[in-house]
Protein backbone atom coordinates (compact mmCIF):
# COMPACT_ATOMS: atom_id res chain seq x y z
CA UNK A 1 0.00 0.00 0.00
CA UNK A 2 1.49 3.30 -1.09
CA UNK A 3 0.86 6.53 0.75
CA UNK A 4 2.15 9.96 -0.16
CA UNK A 5 2.96 12.74 2.21
CA UNK A 6 1.03 15.97 1.64
CA UNK A 7 3.56 18.80 1.98
CA UNK A 8 0.82 21.32 1.16
CA UNK A 9 -0.65 20.62 4.62
CA UNK A 10 2.76 21.27 6.17
CA UNK A 11 2.95 24.51 4.20
CA UNK A 12 -0.45 25.50 5.63
CA UNK A 13 0.76 24.66 9.14
CA UNK A 14 3.95 26.70 8.65
CA UNK A 15 1.90 29.71 7.54
CA UNK A 16 -0.52 29.32 10.45
CA UNK A 17 2.28 29.19 13.04
CA UNK A 18 4.17 32.10 11.49
CA UNK A 19 0.96 34.17 11.38
CA UNK A 20 0.33 33.35 15.04
CA UNK A 21 3.84 34.04 16.36
CA UNK A 22 5.34 36.30 13.70
CA UNK A 23 4.71 39.67 12.11
CA UNK A 24 4.52 41.37 8.71
CA UNK A 25 7.67 41.54 6.61
CA UNK A 26 7.80 43.80 3.56
CA UNK A 27 10.01 42.55 0.74
CA UNK A 28 11.17 45.52 -1.35
CA UNK A 29 12.39 44.90 -4.86
CA UNK A 30 14.14 47.58 -6.85
CA UNK A 31 13.66 47.77 -10.58
CA UNK A 32 14.65 50.20 -13.30
CA UNK A 33 11.92 52.13 -15.08
CA UNK A 34 12.60 53.71 -18.44
CA UNK A 35 12.48 57.47 -18.65
CA UNK A 36 9.49 59.24 -20.20
CA UNK A 37 11.51 59.77 -23.37
CA UNK A 38 14.94 58.93 -24.76
CA UNK A 39 16.52 61.98 -23.09
CA UNK A 40 15.40 61.11 -19.56
CA UNK A 41 17.60 58.75 -17.62
CA UNK A 42 16.07 55.52 -16.29
CA UNK A 43 15.01 55.73 -12.66
CA UNK A 44 15.06 53.17 -9.89
CA UNK A 45 11.56 52.25 -8.70
CA UNK A 46 10.89 50.23 -5.55
CA UNK A 47 7.91 47.96 -5.08
CA UNK A 48 7.09 45.98 -1.96
CA UNK A 49 5.04 42.92 -1.08
CA UNK A 50 4.09 41.91 2.45
CA UNK A 51 4.51 38.43 3.82
CA UNK A 52 4.52 36.85 7.27
CA UNK A 53 7.77 36.06 9.06
CA UNK A 54 9.48 35.16 12.32
CA UNK A 55 12.83 36.69 13.27
CA UNK A 56 15.51 34.54 14.90
CA UNK A 57 19.22 34.86 15.56
CA UNK A 58 22.15 32.88 14.24
CA UNK A 59 23.93 30.76 16.84
CA UNK A 60 27.57 31.51 17.59
CA UNK A 61 28.39 28.23 15.86
CA UNK A 62 27.03 29.60 12.55
CA UNK A 63 28.78 32.98 12.70
CA UNK A 64 32.05 32.71 10.77
CA UNK A 65 32.75 36.41 10.18
CA UNK A 66 32.67 35.98 6.41
CA UNK A 67 29.35 34.73 5.06
CA UNK A 68 27.48 35.11 8.36
CA UNK A 69 28.58 38.02 10.51
CA UNK A 70 27.77 38.98 14.09
CA UNK A 71 24.52 40.95 14.01
CA UNK A 72 23.06 39.12 11.00
CA UNK A 73 19.43 38.13 11.41
CA UNK A 74 17.73 34.91 10.31
CA UNK A 75 14.18 35.44 9.06
CA UNK A 76 11.79 32.54 8.49
CA UNK A 77 9.45 33.81 5.78
CA UNK A 78 6.28 31.83 5.06
CA UNK A 79 6.20 30.75 1.42
CA UNK A 80 2.44 30.15 1.16
CA UNK A 81 0.57 33.16 -0.25
CA UNK A 82 3.85 35.02 -0.83
CA UNK A 83 3.56 36.69 -4.23
CA UNK A 84 7.21 37.64 -4.63
CA UNK A 85 10.27 35.56 -3.85
CA UNK A 86 12.99 37.55 -2.08
CA UNK A 87 16.39 37.62 -3.76
CA UNK A 88 19.91 38.58 -2.79
CA UNK A 89 20.20 42.37 -2.79
CA UNK A 90 16.52 43.01 -2.04
CA UNK A 91 15.49 44.88 1.08
CA UNK A 92 13.25 43.53 3.85
CA UNK A 93 11.52 45.70 6.45
CA UNK A 94 10.68 43.78 9.62
CA UNK A 95 9.54 45.28 12.93
CA UNK A 96 10.38 48.77 11.68
CA UNK A 97 13.98 47.92 10.74
CA UNK A 98 15.27 47.77 7.19
CA UNK A 99 17.68 44.97 6.27
CA UNK A 100 19.51 43.90 3.13
CA UNK A 101 18.99 40.32 1.93
CA UNK A 102 22.37 38.58 1.94
CA UNK A 103 21.29 35.02 1.24
CA UNK A 104 18.12 33.01 0.84
CA UNK A 105 17.57 29.31 1.32
CA UNK A 106 14.18 27.82 0.39
CA UNK A 107 13.18 24.85 2.52
CA UNK A 108 11.45 22.70 -0.08
CA UNK A 109 11.04 18.99 0.47
CA UNK A 110 9.34 17.37 -2.51
CA UNK A 111 9.45 20.67 -4.44
CA UNK A 112 6.89 22.37 -2.17
CA UNK A 113 8.51 25.46 -0.61
CA UNK A 114 7.49 25.58 3.06
CA UNK A 115 9.52 28.59 4.22
CA UNK A 116 12.38 30.76 3.06
CA UNK A 117 15.31 31.10 5.46
CA UNK A 118 16.51 34.62 4.71
CA UNK A 119 19.83 35.97 5.96
CA UNK A 120 19.52 39.69 6.65
CA UNK A 121 22.08 42.36 7.48
CA UNK A 122 21.67 45.98 8.56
Amino acid sequence: MSSTFDYNKIQDTALSLIEKFGADAAVKKASIAAGANAWNAPQQVASSKVGKAVRTEYSLYNINGTTIKAGDVKLLLAAKDLTVMPAQGDTVVFAGTEYKVMNIDPIAPAEVILVYVVQLRR
